[in-house]
């Protein structure tokens, strides 16, 4: 998706804008339902939504951040997004699996 949006719109910034809002809603309920799987009760969905997308506005501003310093340290911008990808993948998981969907 970033590669499309970077291609299209010419914006290193808006293409990850862009791969964010589209790919949060897929991934919510794709994650929550692996997350949550073999559960009973829980908290309510709303509460779920809510701190997913707390969670996803600080990895969209983490991979702006971490996107922008690879680009100013010369790295191309379809490299860049995949190191950074794989830095705050990992992160992510981790802390929607301890946290989001405890």
């Amino acid at each position: 998706m970033f590669i499309v949006l970077k291609f299209g719109v010419g914006s290193v910034i808006l293409a990850i804008v862009g791969a964010r809002v589209f790919s949060s809603i897929y991934n919510f309920f794709i994650n929550r339902s692996i997350m949550m799987a073999g559960t009973t009760g829980g908290q309510k969905v709303r509460v779920h939504i809510v701190k997913y997308y707390i969670l996803t506005l600080c990895i969209l501003g983490a991979n702006i951040g971490l996107v922008s310093l690879f680009l100013n340290l010369g790295i191309g911008p379809v490299a860049a997004k995949f190191i950074t990808e794989c830095v705050l993948f990992p992160l992510s998981f981790i802390i929607q699996k301890r946290v989001v969907f405890k």
